[in-house]
């Protein structure tokens, strides 16, 4: 097993302890109001350890989950066969690449990622996939940390080779909403917000690191 290899199934096995404190006081009720109005077939890029599942309302018709990281979906899958989630429709996880899915066009009423677009190799091809295989007037929902501005983005910018290494990829400063005004949604509710005010003193460093997060919607003409 290479180097790269092993960080991953170290970060999979205790991302869910790493974040359970973020998760409980900010990203939890964020995630909730993103998804409480998903409906119909509906695509996650990203499922990772199934962090959104809980949030995702009954009257959702098909799920499907689609996740990169072979360590990451081994996590989510033994939470699913687990019964950790009592799911009332139908649900498939496959692993995959965001930039290239293998669905056919307009296929999903709903299209999720939350803190997926920091960490994928081209956000554009990525965007661009799911603009594909997402309806006309279908929805693109979103959680994302994102590159911010003055002498935040500077440290971001200085940080990006380090932390990009220690978190598997994750870059702390893509200009996100950029590109997916570039790949042609209209973007629709935003919110901006720092999840680690709520979290001490300690947790400043990763706030200049990694704040501002946005949730929020986006429409496909």
């Amino acid at each position: 097993m290479d180097r790269r290899v092993k960080r991953g199934c170290w970060w999979a096995s205790r991302y869910d302890w790493l974040m359970q404190s973020v998760e409980r006081r900010a990203l939890r009720s964020y995630r909730s109001k993103l998804l409480g109005g998903v409906r119909g077939r509906v695509l996650e890029i990203g499922v990772g350890t199934g962090a959104n599942w809980s949030q995702l309302p009954r009257r959702v018709d098909q799920y499907v989950g689609v996740e990169r990281d072979a360590a990451m979906l081994a996590v989510a899958g033994r939470k699913h066969s687990a019964g950790e989630r009592d799911f009332q429709f139908p649900v498939a996880l496959i692993q995959g690449d965001g930039a290239q899915l293998p669905f056919a066009d307009a296929q999903f009423d709903a299209v999720v990622c939350t803190l997926v677009l920091c960490s994928v190799r081209k956000p554009a091809a990525a965007l661009g996939e799911l603009a594909r295989v997402l309806r006309p007037g279908g929805t693109f929902l979103f959680l994302e940390h994102i590159r911010g501005e003055g002498r935040r983005a500077l440290w971001q910018d200085l940080a990006a080779p380090v932390w990009s290494w220690i978190g598997c990829g994750c870059r702390p400063n893509r200009r996100t909403l950029h590109v997916i005004r570039q790949i042609g949604f209209r973007l629709e509710d935003c919110e901006w917000f720092d999840p680690f005010v709520k979290m001490g003193r300690w947790t400043k460093p990763f706030g200049l690191l990694l704040a501002p997060f946005v949730a929020g919607s986006a429409v496909k003409p």
